[in-house]
């Protein structure tokens, strides 16, 4: 019996001198606090519809480049128990199912999930938002949630437009959206909406980095007779074209002077 003894002891002796001893910066930290918000829609105040979320996709960054993929975490937030490792957070909301059974391997293919609007794939019926924060070994940290559609009031005051159509076409597939939150239509280089008046917003991706502007062209009838030639333009600053960037809201007024 006193053998056993003996042999048990020398092999506990044996094991805690052979490198059983875990890596510090492997061992979980305290829980952290995830807390969410959804950022101002830049030069507009946005709807309810603007700022819903659904559901959050969150992704951890660590030093080694280690991506890991937590749960699905509501806008109000939650507690995880991470690695000392972690250096970013990374969060998408109204992810959609596609998105959802995505995982990926590097910092790489985060950044092209959450930044790279094509790569988001077909949107939701709310819009998908992402936000990026890095982090320092906190107890709480705070994401923002941005928009990756920007926002286009196309409006006119004059009551003698009708039968209004308006055609957006954009130089990259998958980049327009539906007039409404609640009605996407399939991805497209180019989408046509029938306006009764112009108080519906047009939402469309960012279009930055390309010579190729994204095209807005206004068909219809004024006084009963056809607009000719339709209305076809860019968004402009003065006489220069200007790229389309996410969260963003652009006034579009149109007015006789135009159709004339």
């Amino acid at each position: 019996m006193k053998s056993s003894i003996q042999f048990l002891l020398a092999a506990c002796i044996f094991f805690s001198l052979t490198g059983c001893e875990r890596d510090p910066h492997d061992e979980p930290e305290h829980t952290v606090s995830i807390n969410f918000t959804v950022g101002s829609m830049l030069k507009s105040t946005a709807t309810p519809a603007e700022n819903a979320v659904d559901e959050i996709l969150l992704f951890t960054l660590d030093s080694d480049n280690k991506v890991v993929k937590h749960p699905i975490i509501q806008l109000s937030g939650a507690e995880l128990t991470i690695s000392k490792k972690v250096k970013w957070f990374y969060a998408i909301a109204n992810p959609t199912t596609t998105l959802k059974n995505q995982n990926p391997a590097s910092v790489t293919d985060l950044e092209d999930l959450t930044w790279d609007f094509q790569t988001a794939l077909t949107p939701t019926s709310k819009f998908p938002m992402s936000g990026k924060q890095e982090y320092s070994g906190t107890k709480s940290i705070s994401i923002e949630l941005v928009r990756l559609v920007a926002k286009i009031n196309i409006t006119t005051s004059d009551t003698k437009f009708t039968d209004i159509s308006l055609a957006v076409t954009t130089p990259r597939y998958g980049y327009i959206f539906a007039r409404t939150p609640l009605s996407v239509p399939n991805a497209s280089t180019r989408v046509t909406y029938n306006f009764s008046n112009f108080n519906s917003p047009v939402y469309v991706a960012e279009n930055v980095g390309t010579s190729n502007l994204t095209r807005f062209v206004v068909n219809g009838k004024y006084e009963g007779n056809a607009i000719n030639p339709a209305l076809d333009f860019n968004l402009r600053e003065g006489t220069q074209g200007i790229n389309i960037v996410r969260n963003t809201c652009y006034e579009v007024p149109i007015s006789f002077q135009y159709a004339n």
